[in-house]
């Protein structure tokens, strides 16, 4: 839904990696925000188009799998990496 990219760009641009001593420095942020996205919208349109089909170029899978990504997919493979790595080392 394209208020919930609305809601992410906020976070990205207003709350990401910030702490705001006081509310009332949240709350001027989030008004700089909006002023800029009422000032802005052509960005907005760009930012938070619906996507109405996919592109097979951007949606292929890459043709190797890396020990990070089985870590992401399966941390429960973890030790036998570890093990892996430490009998690869010893070779």
């Amino acid at each position: 839904m394209p208020v919930e990219a609305l809601w992410r760009w906020l976070r990205e641009d207003v709350t990401y990696h910030h702490c705001h001593a006081i509310a009332e420095d949240l709350i001027r942020r989030v008004a700089a925000f909006e002023a800029d996205v009422n000032a802005n919208p052509c960005a907005v349109a760009d930012r938070l188009w619906v996507k109405d089909h996919l592109d097979p170029e951007e949606e292929k899978l890459p043709d190797t799998v890396g020990e990070f990504d089985v870590l992401i997919m399966f941390p429960s493979k973890l030790p036998q990496i570890i093990l892996h790595r430490v009998v690869q080392a010893s070779l």
